[in-house]
């Protein structure tokens, strides 16, 4: 009589219980909090190093920089000629708001850097005046910003000042059948501090930045390299 063969059943389904290897959170890439402050924990002087190398760095850029201040300076644009109605005023201030583009584009001509570069006795090149002011005609007014920057507060001062009496002296001549003229508004902002950079914020983002990457090296040199060939 032949032997009969009984299958062995099968484990792998349902059978038997199927052993599954747990991952580890350093083989699935994961960085858990826990693991960030044991590795800060351990490594202390990593963020602590990148903290000051940062600060430092910070310090060598404000040195290295020269600081920039501005100032505005601010002019009007206005018909010379009294208006003896109400009509007559609304039409000169849309006049004037209408040639306001007209001045801006003088403002910022070479006519007006070269007066003011001969009344300072400056020795600086036209372009590099004209890179440092800028006018801007105000919208839907009769105004006109003059914002100059120089290395000094009083520097700055001085130029948008001479920058629009230059630009008032410059529009002195009218158009035909037009009075229109430029007239100084008020006194120039004096700065306090620069506008280039802000040094406390030099130094926070460079702090940080340190910071951030000394903790990286720390919880990197904290993690086992993962060698795949010991895997079973």
């Amino acid at each position: 009589m032949p032997q009969q063969t009984i299958p062995k059943p099968n484990r792998g389904f349902g059978g038997g219980k199927q052993k599954l290897r747990e991952s580890s959170p350093y083989e699935t890439n994961e960085i858990t909090t826990r693991e960030v402050g044991h590795a800060v924990w351990k490594r202390w002087w990593l963020p602590l190093l990148g903290l000051l190398l940062g600060l430092g760095l910070s310090l060598a850029f404000s040195v290295t920089q020269e600081p920039k201040y501005e100032s505005v300076a601010t002019a009007l644009v206005r018909t010379a000629a009294a208006e003896d109605t109400a009509a007559d005023r609304l039409a000169a201030e849309e006049l004037a708001k209408s040639r306001a583009a007209t001045y801006e584009s003088l403002g910022n001509s070479v006519v007006v850097a070269d007066t003011v570069k001969h009344e300072l006795n400056l020795d600086t090149p036209t372009n590099t005046l004209l890179d440092d002011v800028r006018v801007v005609a105000s919208p839907d007014t009769t105004g006109l910003e003059i914002t100059a920057t120089a290395a000094t507060p009083q520097q700055a001062t001085e130029l948008a000042v001479a920058w629009r009496d230059a630009l008032a002296d410059s529009a002195g001549v009218p158009l035909p059948g037009e009075n229109i003229e430029v007239v100084p508004a008020g006194e120039p902002t004096v700065p306090e501090e620069p506008s280039s950079f802000s040094v406390p914020l030099v130094y926070a983002i460079g702090g940080s930045v340190g910071l951030l990457l000394g903790i990286i090296a720390a919880v990197s040199l904290g993690r086992p390299k993962n060698n795949p060939s010991r895997r079973p």
